[in-house]
């Protein structure tokens, strides 16, 4: 979808429309589109009445007859006669057929050298159109419906949605202002909340030694071949002076290898910031870019470099280390659930899925709209594994010398370690969970704007009605500013509309899990402050769009809600409010700002319930418990044979920890195994699973585990 969306882009800066805002000045142009571009010329694809249908064919022969003037370079007033014609009959049409003729165009951005486009990348999965060309040149982009293709679907929604651009590098993306702005509402409270559990920012360097990734030798074998090396140090004009390369004399002693994470050269420091107990715990944090060389990308989900945010932590104890970094985990799974509307699974991964070097890997999964899993967040215990690479030890409190003294005889210890991180992935978890086929939902927690207010002037209106209604708008909009909205969601209500008596609940623990009270005697849970935010409000108050091409772009970018406020509701005081993810309306009364506040972060709190419900059923009804190979198999054929965007999901079974039989699964039916989730394998639970028996191999059960296939 995204290459098809870049040739029509590139045919319209060939074609260079000079009336580009005028749709039926280019008919010629428009009969060249392929319909494989699916690129459309109006914001509504339903039938036309037979009034609106004479009045387009108007249009059009009044396109064609501005056109031959414009050509003949006819006197100003005649050429201005005919443009009004056109215009009028434009506005004709939008009152017959409810919608404008043309699609809006987006502000142009700067114009490059022309030799640009030709010699410019081609995007890929991972470097969408963007949605600004396609509308400055006048035409739209459609959305693929989810059923028919999930994954032009998200292509198409990632394009319309103006959060990120085409990247010059493959694998790369730019992620724009509204896509940023997302990414930073999550990373501030995240940031708070990781922070609390007594954890440093920090920043470590972009450039690793080679030889530090060669000193976890797991480590190693699970970043090698996605590691870029950077082997000199500056260019060299090349010998016929026509190209830039290496310079031979700048090579580099040893090459650095691009941070893939930084476990390796944090270890090393660590070494030299750890002496004794007292310097326990050391925790540090940075938000910071990886890079991960992939193949096969997509935004958001797996691109070549991404940002995301990695901690790493050195402790006294095992108990304490692996307390940390399950509340880590509970943390994730409660900014999901809190900011993103976004239900998940926490539990352990298997051995064969577990992070490069370390003894334990806690997950958060998520499920998708269509049936697949998205692992969106990871803990890992790493052991002693790291300090023993990097010989990290501590002098113990139990030394000789009373309480630890620099004497003789001290007692070391190797110190035991965490590392733990969420990336922009989480985005796309966001867009996959929430989006429907008009674009992009976002929960009000993490919408750069969570209100718009749209002002509706009626036709012809007089400068003093018009200055009217903007009074109105204003009014209600300082309102909404000066109301506040708590940061974090309640979800409590929404789990429990969806709360079931099944023994085999995956959503069983959606509460504090029951390592939380480990994680409150390290003090890593403190009780937060509720710091509650001014809502962000915006006026579209633009003249160059109406009303409905407004309403067309905000749906699209995920904006919570809108206010639309005409002359019919400045004359009652009311205000009709419109909700992203329902389209449900209702009129609200303006008449005391105080009730209008309560009714907007009402209706905001009520969006993040509905949609946290609606993917938490939606998980419930497409979890599949299997008992069998073959019940399995029999399910997994018939989804696989029909179309239907419901088929799939996860599928719960009673599962022998066994590393061959797992990559046997996996090659014969291309389901991973996601997780044994918590609140299925709990120590209590282990009695009860030993008499289950293995799905595959028939054998007695170590665990409870949910298999899918995965992005």
């Amino acid at each position: 979808m995204l290459s098809s969306l870049s040739s029509a882009r590139g045919f319209l800066r060939t074609a260079q429309l000079r009336h580009a805002s005028c749709l039926t000045c280019a008919p010629a142009a428009h009969r060249r589109f392929p319909l494989a571009t699916r690129v459309f010329l109006s914001t509504d694809a339903s039938p036309l009445s037979p009034e609106a249908q004479a009045l387009r064919t108007q249009i059009q022969a009044q396109g064609d007859v501005v056109r031959a003037l414009k050509a003949a370079a006819t006197a100003t007033d005649a050429l201005d006669a005919a443009v009004q014609q056109l215009l009028a009959l434009k506005l004709q049409f939008e009152a017959v057929a409810g919608r404008p003729y043309d699609v809006p165009k987006a502000p142009k951005g700067p114009k490059g050298p022309k030799s640009a486009a030709k010699g410019a990348a081609k995007p890929t999965d991972a470097s969408p159109a963007s949605p600004a060309s396609t509308a400055a040149a006048g035409v739209d982009q459609k959305i693929t419906p989810r059923h028919v293709d999930y994954s032009a679907w998200y292509s198409d929604v990632i394009a319309a949605s103006d959060m990120v651009d085409a990247s010059p590098v493959r694998g790369c993306m730019v992620i724009k202002p509204w896509g940023m702005a997302v990414w930073d509402l999550l990373r501030q409270e995240l940031d708070l909340r990781i922070r609390a559990t007594g954890t440093q920012n920090a920043y470590f360097p972009l450039f690793i030694p080679k030889s530090f990734l060669a000193k976890e030798a797991e480590h190693v074998d699970g970043f090698a071949k996605e590691c870029a090396v950077v082997t000199h140090h500056r260019l060299a004009a090349s010998p016929d002076g026509r190209d830039l390369v290496p310079d031979p004399a700048s090579q580099l002693d040893e090459p650095l290898v691009v941070r893939p994470t930084s476990e390796t050269i944090i270890w090393h420091l660590f070494g030299k910031w750890i002496t004794s107990h007292r310097d326990l715990p050391l925790q540090v944090n940075q938000w910071a870019n990886v890079v991960r060389w992939e193949m096969r990308t997509r935004p958001f989900l797996r691109t070549t470099e991404f940002l995301w945010q990695e901690g790493h932590t050195a402790h006294a104890t095992r108990a304490e280390a692996t307390a940390l970094a399950r509340h880590m985990l509970d943390v994730y799974a409660d900014v999901c659930a809190r900011l993103l509307a976004v239900p998940t699974v926490r539990g352990d991964k298997s051995p064969a899925e577990r992070f490069a070097g370390a003894e334990a890997t806690f997950t958060i999964e998520a499920l998708m709209q269509n049936g697949w899993a998205l692992q969106s967040g990871t803990a890992h215990f790493l052991g002693q594994n790291f300090a023993r690479a990097f010989d990290v030890q501590f002098q113990t409190a139990d030394s000789d010398g009373g309480s630890g003294g620099e004497g003789g005889g001290a007692l070391r210890e190797h110190v035991w370690a965490t590392s733990w991180g969420v990336s922009t992935r989480l985005l796309g978890a966001l867009l996959m969970t929430h989006g429907d086929d008009r674009g992009v939902v976002l929960p009000p927690r993490v919408a750069p704007l969570q209100v718009v207010v749209v002002p509706i002037y009626p036709p012809n209106a007089t400068p003093a009605a018009r200055a009217e209604i903007d009074a109105a708008v204003q009014r209600v909009a300082q309102a909404l500013r000066s109301a506040t909205l708590d940061p974090l969601a309640p979800v409590a209500a929404a789990a429990a509309a969806t709360t079931t008596d099944d023994d085999d609940d995956i959503f069983a623990a959606v509460a504090p899990t029951p390592y939380a009270p480990a994680a409150a005697s390290f003090g890593f849970a403190p009780q937060l402050p509720r710091l509650e935010h001014p809502l962000r409000v915006h006026v579209d108050d633009r003249a160059t769009l109406r009303p409905g091409a407004k309403y067309f772009e905000w749906e699209r970018r995920g904006v919570p809600l809108r206010l639309e406020l005409g002359p019919r509701d400045l004359a009652a005081q009311t205000v009709t409010l419109v909700a992203r993810h329902s389209g449900a309306k209702r009129v609200v009364s303006t008449a005391a700002l105080p009730a209008l506040q309560r009714d907007v972060v009402a209706a905001l709190d009520a969006m993040h319930r509905d949609l946290f419900a609606a993917a938490q059923q939606r998980t419930r009804q497409r979890t599949h418990r299997v008992a069998s190979l073959d019940e399995l198999r029999r399910h997994l054929a018939q989804t696989d044979a029909d179309a239907d965007a419901d088929a799939g999901g996860w599928y719960l079974a009673p599962w022998t920890c066994d590393r061959a039989n797992e990559e046997a699964l996996k090659a014969e039916t291309k389901l991973t195994l996601r997780c044994y989730p918590w609140a299925l394998n709990a120590p209590a639970d282990a009695a009860r699973i030993a008499q289950l028996r293995c799905f595959y191999s028939g054998r007695p059960a170590t665990h409870l585990a949910l298999f899918a296939r995965a992005f």
